[in-house]
C-alpha cells in the first residue's frame, strides 16, 4: 500500500491547513469574520444611540419651536 502524497490528502480534505498559505489564508478568513461581525454591532449599537438621541431631543425642540411661534 502505497503512502498518500501531501497533495493528495490536501485535494480529499478539500483544505491546505497544513501549508503555510493555508495557514495564512485561514487566518485571515477568521479575522475578516471577526472585524465584520464588530462592525455589524458597532453599526447596530451607533443606530440605537441616534436613535435614543433623536428621542430625547425631539420634545425640546417641538417646545422651542412652538414658543418661537408665539403658540
Amino acid at each position: 500500500m502505497s503512502e498518500a502524497s501531501p497533495d493528495r490528502l490536501r485535494s480529499l480534505l478539500g483544505s491546505d491547513v497544513y501549508t503555510q498559505k493555508g495557514r495564512l489564508r485561514s487566518d485571515d478568513l477568521l479575522v475578516r469574520e471577526r472585524v465584520r461581525h464588530g462592525l455589524g454591532q458597532a453599526t447596530t449599537r451607533l443606530r440605537q444611540l441616534i436613535s435614543q438621541w433623536r428621542a430625547d431631543q425631539a420634545p425640546s425642540t417641538l417646545i422651542v419651536h412652538h414658543v418661537s411661534n408665539g403658540r
